[in-house]
């Protein structure tokens, strides 16, 4: 049995999200999974195990629309399913607790089902 190496568990979550990696702007990224560590994400653009950039996403939350962005840097790849686990590097405070939020509504939506 692998033990789990995560410090924060990690809450299914699809939204759309966007890059920024070299200044490259990818805007046809998934998120399918979120922590207050990082995130997985699908994306039809290649990216490398150690590129930095920044990521942002939108999430509704009951009437209204929650803002994200944070710094990160790709920690591990899945080329044959264009997936990527990105890692966290930076997140203000307020993009904390936003994160924070979505992550609580969607773990009681989740229970409310």
């Amino acid at each position: 049995m692998l033990k789990e190496k995560r410090k924060h568990q990690r809450l299914s979550l699809t939204v759309a999200a966007t890059l920024t990696v070299n200044q490259k702007i990818i805007r046809a990224s998934m998120c399918k999974n979120i922590s207050q560590g990082g995130m997985y994400i699908t994306t039809r653009e290649n990216l490398n195990k150690t590129d930095k950039g920044t990521v942002s996403l939108t999430q509704k939350c009951a009437n209204e629309f929650i803002d994200f962005i944070a710094d990160f840097q790709v920690v591990w790849t899945n080329p044959e399913t264009n997936g990527f686990g990105l890692q966290f590097t930076n997140i203000d405070q307020l993009n904390l607790r936003s994160l924070e939020y979505i992550i609580n509504f969607q773990e009681q939506t989740f229970h409310q089902q």
